[in-house]
C-alpha cells in the first residue's frame, strides 16, 4: 500500500507542475473555453487543452511513468529520507505523516483532473504592495469533478489541521461551491491584503487560487457578470493572437509591457514622498525604476503549439514596443547580422547544427558603463576603478575584444571521422569576427601567452601547424589531453574557427568552397528540418533519436563513479560510515534512474528557425518530430480502421 501511495504522490508533482510551452491565433479556438473566465489584467496566461492527436505521445510518457513506478525509486527515496532522521520516534512520525499525505494525494485522480483543459495565470496584487495572485482552472474528464473535489478538499482540511490558527470555511458564491483556507497575518489584514488559498468548483470546472480577488473575478465571469473583462475578449489580447498560428494544443501569453509597467508603478509608490520607507530604501527603488526603464522594450511574448501525428510545431512571436527600438539594449538585439546562407558551412552528413546571432556584447557593455556613470551614485568613480583593474591585467575590452569580435555563432556536429573507444563526434565552433586579420593576431597572441605561462610553471602546451586548407590554423593540445582532444584554431574569411580536428574544419571549408554538398542534400534534414526562405537570425537542427540511450548512459556513468567513491570511504569512522551508507543509497537510486531515462526513445529530431521582420517582431518556428510508426503499429492502425 505504501509503495502505491507514494508512487501516486511523487508522480502527482510533475503532473501538477507540468505546463507545456503554449500558443495562440486569432480568436481562441472553441475548445479553449476557460479563457472566458480569466481576468484581462493577468500578465501570464498559460492554457492547454486535450488534443486527440497527442494520444500516442501521451502513451509514451505513460510508459516512462510506469517504468519509474516499477523501478522502486519512489520507495528508495522514501527510505532514504527516513534514514536521515536522527531517532526511531522521528522516523515513525515521519513515516505516518508521509504515508497519510501519500494516501490523500492518491485520493485525487490527477490525470482525470487535468484531462480536458488546464489554465494557469498570474497577475500583480490588487494593491501596489500586495503579493502576486495565482490561479489554476481545470476542466477534467467527464464525470470526474465530484470525486476529485472531494479528494482536494480532504487535502485542504489536512493542511488546516496542522495549525490551530488555520481553518477551512465552506460557502457558495455566484453558484459555485467554495472552500477558503485563510492565512492568518495581522499585519497583512491591516493593509487589506487577502492571502487566503481558495478551492472552488462550478460544474465540471475546478479552480485553485492564491488571492481572493482573482478568484472572485473568475467566479463572476463564470456567472456571466460583465464587471470584469475576460482576457479572451480583450482587444489587446485579441490583437496579439491574430498575429500567430492558432493552437490546437496549448498557448502561452506573457504581457511583458504590463508586467514591467506594474513593477515600475510599485517603484513609483515606494519613491513617493508619502512612502514611509527610509531614504536608502527609496533610493534603491529609484535605481530599480531606472533599470526597468532601460529593459522595458518588449510588448508581449506569445507562443502556440500544434500537434499533428508525430510532429509538434510551436510558433513564437516576440513583439517589441515600436517606440523602444532606440534603447541601447534593444539595439544590442536588433543590430545583428543575419545568416543569409544558413548552409554555407554545413556538410551533408551534419547530425546537428546551431546558428545564432545572440546579442552585441559591445553595445551591452557600453550601455552598462554609461548607465553606471550617469545613474549610480559615484558611478564615474566606480567605472574608473573597474577600468583600472582591467588595465592592471593588461586587458582593454574595446581594443582586445570588441575591436574584432562580432559574436554571431555557428556550431556544427558530424559523425566522428575516426571512431575511438572514447566515442564522441567531430565538431566545429565558429564565431563571426569584424576584422579577420586582427582576430587572427589576437587569438594567436592569446595562445602564445598561455603557452609561455604554462612553460614558466613547468608544463607544456603543444602548438603546431594544423593541416587545414587555409593559412594560419594551429593545433593546440596538452600531453594529458592529446589522446582524445586535439583542437585546431584559426581564422578564415569572417569566422574564427575552433574544430575537434583538422578534418572536421576541412569538411566545413569544402562546403563553403562549393566542393562538397551541404546539408540541403541530407534526406533526414529535408524531411524533418526547417529550411529558412530568407535571412534568419537563428537556425538549428538536432538528431535526438538516441536521447534515451545518451541520458541513460550518462546517469549510469554517474552511478558508477559514485559507487567507486563510496567504496573509497573508510568504514571504520562512524561519521564516514553514515555518509557512505547515504551515498550508496543515492547511487542506487541513480543507477535505477538510467533504465527509466532510456524509455525516452520516442523522439526523432528537433529544429527551429528565427527571423526578424525589420520592424518590431521576432518570429520563431520550432518542430519536434517523434519516432515513425513501426510496421506493427501501422498494421494495428489499419486493422482498427477497418
Amino acid at each position: 500500500m505504501r509503495s502505491r501511495a507514494w508512487s501516486a504522490a511523487l508522480l502527482a508533482l510533475p503532473v501538477l507542475g507540468w505546463m507545456p510551452a503554449l500558443s495562440l491565433a486569432g480568436d481562441l479556438p472553441a475548445r479553449f473555453t476557460l479563457g472566458r473566465y480569466i481576468p484581462a489584467d493577468v500578465w501570464l496566461y498559460m492554457h492547454r487543452v486535450h488534443n486527440p492527436e497527442r494520444a500516442w505521445i501521451e502513451q509514451q510518457w505513460g510508459e516512462v511513468f510506469e517504468a519509474f513506478h516499477k523501478s522502486g525509486i519512489d520507495r528508495d527515496v522514501f527510505e532514504l529520507f527516513l534514514t536521515l532522521l536522527s531517532d526511531e520516534e522521528q522516523r515513525a512520525d515521519a513515516e505516518a505523516l508521509l504515508e497519510k499525505a501519500g494516501s490523500l494525494i492518491q485520493g485525487v485522480r490527477w490525470r482525470d483532473l487535468i484531462h480536458e483543459e488546464v489554465v494557469f495565470v498570474e497577475r500583480m496584487g490588487s494593491t501596489g504592495f500586495a503579493p502576486p495572485e495565482y490561479m489554476c482552472l481545470v476542466r477534467g474528464a467527464p464525470g470526474s469533478a465530484g470525486k476529485n473535489i472531494e479528494g482536494l478538499v480532504a487535502i485542504l482540511k489536512e493542511i488546516a489541521s496542522l495549525s490551530d490558527e488555520l481553518s477551512v470555511a465552506r460557502s457558495q458564491q455566484d453558484g459555485a461551491d467554495l472552500w477558503l483556507l485563510e492565512v492568518p497575518n495581522k499585519k497583512l489584514k491591516k493593509k487589506k491584503m487577502n492571502l487566503g488559498f481558495s478551492l472552488f468548483r462550478k460544474g465540471d470546472v475546478i479552480g485553485m487560487s492564491f488571492g481572493k480577488q482573482i478568484m472572485q473575478e473568475a467566479l463572476g465571469l463564470m456567472a456571466g457578470k460583465k464587471d470584469t473583462p475576460a482576457i479572451a475578449a480583450h482587444p489587446r489580447f485579441r490583437q496579439a493572437i491574430a498575429q500567430v498560428k492558432p493552437p490546437n494544443d496549448a498557448l502561452t501569453y506573457f504581457d511583458m509591457k504590463l508586467f514591467l509597467g506594474n513593477l515600475k508603478g510599485c517603484c513609483k509608490q515606494v519613491c513617493s514622498e508619502d512612502s514611509k520607507l527610509a531614504d536608502d530604501e527609496r533610493k534603491k527603488a529609484r535605481m530599480i525604476h531606472k533599470v526597468l526603464q532601460q529593459v522595458d522594450m518588449v510588448d508581449f511574448i506569445l507562443t502556440t503549439v500544434q500537434t499533428q501525428g508525430r510532429r509538434e510545431t510551436t510558433h513564437e512571436l516576440v513583439r517589441l514596443q515600436p517606440d523602444k527600438a532606440n534603447l541601447p539594449l534593444a539595439r544590442a538585439f536588433l543590430k545583428r547580422k543575419a545568416f543569409a546562407q544558413f548552409d554555407r558551412y554545413l556538410p551533408a552528413n551534419t547530425t546537428g547544427f546551431s546558428l545564432t546571432a545572440l546579442i552585441d556584447m559591445e553595445q551591452v557593455y557600453t550601455a552598462v558603463i554609461k548607465f553606471v556613470e550617469k545613474e549610480v551614485p559615484d558611478g564615474a568613480a566606480h567605472v574608473k576603478q573597474w577600468e583600472s583593474k582591467l588595465a592592471s591585467v593588461g586587458f582593454d575590452p574595446y581594443e582586445d575584444l570588441f575591436s574584432w569580435f562580432s559574436g554571431e555563432m555557428i556550431t556544427v556536429q558530424m559523425p566522428a571521422a575516426v571512431v575511438t573507444p572514447m566515442g564522441g563526434a567531430d565538431w566545429v565552433q565558429m564565431i563571426r569576427v569584424k576584422d579577420p586579420k586582427l582576430a587572427s593576431e589576437k587569438v594567436n597572441a592569446a595562445i602564445d601567452f598561455i603557452r609561455g605561462k604554462l612553460q614558466r610553471q613547468g608544463q607544456t602546451l603543444m602548438v603546431s601547424p594544423a593541416q587545414v586548407q587555409a593559412e594560419g590554423f594551429r593545433q593546440v593540445t596538452h600531453p594529458f589531453l592529446m589522446m582524445f582532444l586535439r583542437p585546431v584554431v584559426g581564422v578564415k574569411d569572417e569566422w574564427l574557427m575552433i574544430g575537434s580536428s583538422a578534418g572536421a574544419v576541412n569538411k566545413c571549408l569544402d562546403v563553403a568552397a562549393g566542393e562538397a554538398p551541404s546539408i540541403r542534400r541530407n534526406e533526414r534534414f529535408q524531411a524533418e528540418g526547417l529550411i529558412p526562405d530568407g535571412p534568419a537570425q537563428a537556425v538549428s537542427f538536432s538528431d535526438i533519436s538516441k536521447l534515451g540511450q545518451e541520458l541513460g548512459a550518462r546517469v549510469g556513468m554517474v552511478g558508477m563513479i559514485g559507487g567507486m567513491m563510496s567504496a573509497a570511504i573508510p568504514p571504520d569512522n562512524p561519521e564516514a560510515a553514515k555518509a557512505k551508507a547515504v551515498l550508496q543509497k543515492v547511487m542506487g537510486i541513480v543507477m535505477k534512474l538510467g533504465p527509466v531515462l532510456q524509455k525516452l526513445d520516442f523522439f526523432n529530431s528537433k529544429a527551429s528557425v528565427s527571423t526578424y521582420d525589420g520592424a518590431s517582431a521576432f518570429r520563431t518556428k520550432s518542430v519536434v518530430t517523434y519516432r515513425a510508426p513501426s510496421p506493427d503499429e501501422i498494421k494495428t492502425a489499419s486493422a482498427t480502421a477497418e
